[in-house]
């Protein structure tokens, strides 16, 4: 009786801990899984324990960061969980990650500070992969053997390097490539032998260039491409010869251009046939190669109603009779097979629940049975093979939908398949919550 008592108060700690971060060990922090709101009741009936409450979703601990199965959009463990959130990964080509955090304080259980992490196949920090950092990085691009970053740094990998560094893939050391933007570099694009870049700058690469630049692969001089935006370039895409921007910039390319922009990779000059304009900021960019997608606050696109994200034709700019309708900002896009994925600040998407991130066909529109259940804003994602990898302000993910009450097995904390669905009745409030 005794050894329950025990074992139960500390089932109850964790959920506490789960609930708003009380400090706890990390131990018990990835024991159980976590509800979404407060837990009123705790019981323990032989090895199932019963929690009830408030909440609307039970998932596992997972960090702001975490691979999740492109299948049935569960975990995929190992991994290493992150204390601080993840603003931008990339596929290393072998399995695992390079990932960027907004802090320096980094994973559960601590390990040595720092803003940019490598991950291997299964899942564990590179040790012998060691990078130092005085800032956030927001961008991370892997080209062979070199990760091209971009951020707000001013040293990084063991050398002066202002807000855009070209780093040793296998050691995490700055490479001689050294353009040293005055301002946050906010992306990075690269083809060939150039580097596009865009962000808050003014000058770059020893030249003065507004908001976006392309750089020399080898000596990081400024090239004579010079679009000159008047605000900031928040992303930045290639397709053939084409530079997609996207940003709250009003004029670029020696015309006004709102918020969005396809520019001749070689002029500079924005192409005529994509004279598209957005009615709020543009934060994402991906394409699978005939089509481009837009994310960003924007409901409209050249008029048009589209909330969040829209689809525009690569070859003729025309938009495309594509409507998700996510509730909410959307912040990343990656495209997969047939699918586009979304990380964002929506609850729905065509007034389907899908929290923070969603799986769209990218025929239809309408969002996949995928529903990894986000508990917080997703702000990054990167896919490989069968796996994306999302980062954000959330700290579960791939989670179960469970109302008000829910069963966890005590021995390895996962939801059981029990599942009454104690939801809110619309005549008296009060059975939505299942209290002690």
């Amino acid at each position: 009786m005794i050894h329950c008592w025990n074992r139960l108060l500390i089932l109850i700690c964790c959920l506490m801990e789960f609930i708003w971060a009380a400090e706890l060990s990390d131990t018990c922090r990835q024991a159980l899984w976590m509800p979404n709101k407060t837990v009123n009741a705790v019981c323990q009936e032989g090895n199932t324990v019963y929690i009830g409450g408030e909440f609307t979703l039970v998932g596992p601990f997972t960090g702001h960061g975490a691979p999740v199965s492109l299948s049935d959009g569960k975990i995929v463990a190992p991994f290493t969980q992150f204390k601080s959130e993840v603003i931008a990964a990339c596929a290393d080509g072998s399995g695992g990650w390079y990932v960027a955090c907004e802090l320096q304080e980094r994973t559960y259980p601590n390990t040595e500070k720092g803003y940019i992490t490598h991950l291997l196949i299964d899942g564990s920090i590179d040790t012998h992969w060691t990078l130092t950092a005085n800032n956030k990085t927001n961008w991370l691009v892997l080209i062979g053997k070199t990760l091209y970053v971009g951020g707000t740094f001013d040293s990084i990998g063991g050398q002066r390097r202002c807000h855009i560094a070209a780093l040793d893939a296998a050691t995490g050391t700055a490479t001689p490539w050294d353009p040293h933007a005055n301002a946050e570099v906010s992306c990075i694009a690269v083809t060939g032998t150039t580097v596009y870049v865009g962000g808050s700058f003014d000058s770059i690469g020893g030249q003065p260039r507004k908001y976006i630049a392309a750089l020399d692969d080898v000596t990081g001089a400024a090239t004579p491409w010079a679009p000159n935006a008047n605000s900031v370039v928040n992303c930045l895409m290639i397709n053939g010869t084409t530079v997609y921007a996207g940003g709250g910039f009003t004029y670029i390319g020696k015309r006004v251009q709102y918020r969005i922009a396809a520019l001749d990779a070689t002029t500079g000059e924005v192409t005529s046939a994509w004279d598209k304009y957005t009615n709020s900021d543009v934060s994402c960019l991906a394409t699978n190669g005939t089509t481009i997608y837009v994310g960003g606050g924007f409901d409209t696109i050249e008029g048009q109603p589209r909330n969040h994200v829209a689809a525009l034709s690569a070859t003729t700019g025309d938009i495309i009779s594509w409507e998700p309708n996510p509730d909410n900002m959307v912040n990343c896009l990656a495209v997969s097979g047939k699918m586009l994925f979304i990380g964002g600040h929506f609850a729905s998407i065509n007034c389907l629940s899908r929290r923070f991130i969603a799986a769209i066909d990218a025929q239809t529109g309408m969002a996949t049975p995928w529903n990894p259940k986000a508990n917080n804003v997703v702000v990054s994602l990167a896919t490989s093979g069968t796996t994306v990898y999302a980062g954000g302000g959330f700290d579960t993910i791939g989670g179960q939908t469970r109302n008000n009450i829910a069963a966890l097995d005590a021995a390895s904390g996962v939801a059981t398949t029990w599942n009454p669905d104690a939801s809110r009745d619309t005549d008296d409030p009060s059975l939505s919550v299942v209290n002690a």
